[in-house]
């Protein structure tokens, strides 16, 4: 079993592909991953990397549904979505 709740959101797009295709990597097979992501906000804005290093806070982010499943079902899972 592979879990991620409350946590990718915060590693910028092209990370969150990274991670979730790592944990498809490591399920065995037959194996459940569960993870919780957004794939869309409200407002389209742009992560400012440098702002929240200079300032502080929290850096809130997102991956479309079509590259999630893209970085899933490229190393070999299935993909269930749930909008909670």
């Amino acid at each position: 079993v592979v879990h991620s709740w409350i946590a990718l959101q915060h590693a910028v797009a092209p990370l969150q592909a990274v991670f979730m295709q790592q944990m498809c990597d490591v399920l065995k097979s037959g194996g459940k991953g569960l993870l919780q992501i957004p794939f869309f906000t409200p407002v389209r804005s742009s992560c400012d990397l440098d702002k929240s290093i200079q300032k502080g806070g929290m850096q809130m982010h997102y991956t479309p549904m079509d590259e999630i499943r893209h970085a899933f079902e490229s190393r070999g899972c299935r993909v269930s979505v749930k909008n909670l």
